[in-house]
């Protein structure tokens, strides 16, 4: 009986012992939880600066907790959506030294390039290019590697280099950023007035991009390239689309509209230069393209001798 009673008593201090150490820590896991919840609602709300604050106060008071990297890394990536790009490339850096087997690595060496690039320090994104180039990148990442070097050479001004690594981002695959590095390269042969290859870039862009801004942004590069060219109908039909596009923006509608109109002029077809003219001059937002389109209808008329 003795023996029975001492082995219960035993086994119930233990028991005891046992919850007294785990209760605390579930509860304080619960709390630590909690407490990266609310830094993460404040990054989720644009509330950057304070959730900064929170990130770094969840780190002090958790420094063993399993989602430490992860908050580092917030921290890196609060700074960067408030284009405070040099503290993002401190914290990204202390990010990547600290957990060098971080599931978030990739995206903070990409990152680093594009405030590198921002604050215009085209020479510093190399060791960053390199270092990528030698790790297992998915077609995406690869992509917007090769963009983003190719933006920085350009921006040193070696433009035949920087156009062959906007080349790779074009073949790399991964929507996005082939695709803005079609556009790109688009842009740099329209500067070299080379408009069949920049038309071809053009369309490929607006082709792969799964982007509304970049579609209409393409398709009026591919327009304006054929109008160069001195095909009116394929210009026409890509203005129309634009003008059509219920999800284009004001701005890339305007220019769509007086792609319209200068190819009415370029072709001389006055009367349908004037019509549409008159149907469109309302919609048009930009004084600068209101006053070109009005300008362009003011000469089909006397053309046709309306005045």
């Amino acid at each position: 009986f003795i023996s029975g009673f001492f082995l219960r008593s035993s086994i119930a201090l233990l028991v005891f012992a046992v919850l007294v150490h785990i209760i605390p820590l579930a509860y304080g896991d619960t709390g630590a939880q909690e407490q990266l919840d609310f830094a993460n609602g404040l990054f989720a709300r644009q509330m950057y600066s304070m959730a900064i604050s929170e990130y770094e106060k969840f780190i002090a008071q958790n420094p063993e907790h399993p989602k430490k990297a992860r908050a580092y890394f917030l921290i890196g990536e609060s700074f960067f959506c408030l284009k405070e790009y040099a503290k993002a490339i401190e914290k990204y850096r202390e990010y990547k030294t600290q957990f060098p087997a971080g599931t978030d690595k990739i995206r903070a060496s990409l990152n680093i390039i594009v405030c590198n690039i921002e604050l215009k320090n085209y020479s510093a994104v190399d060791s960053d290019v390199s270092e990528l180039l030698g790790g297992d990148l998915n077609p995406e990442n690869k992509s917007e590697l090769f963009y983003l070097a190719g933006l920085a050479l350009l921006g040193e001004g070696k433009k035949e280099e920087g156009m062959q690594k906007l080349q790779s981002a074009a073949e790399a695959g991964g929507s996005r950023h082939a695709a803005a590095a079609a556009y790109q390269l688009g842009r740099s042969w329209w500067q070299e007035n080379d408009f069949q290859k920049a038309g071809e870039f053009f369309q490929k862009a607006a082709q792969i991009t799964d982007d509304s801004e970049t579609k209409q942004l393409s398709l009026l590069g591919l327009s304006e390239s054929e109008l160069k060219l001195a095909r009116y109908a394929e210009a026409l039909q890509g203005f129309n689309q634009v003008v059509a596009e219920e999800k284009a923006g004001a701005e890339a509608r305007d220019k769509a509209i007086l792609g319209v109109i200068k190819v009415f002029s370029a072709s001389e077809r006055y009367p349908e230069l004037i019509a549409f003219y008159n149907e469109k001059k309302e919609a048009i937002f930009s004084s600068a393209i209101r006053f070109e389109s009005a300008l362009l209808a003011a000469q089909a008329c006397s053309k046709e001798g309306k005045y």
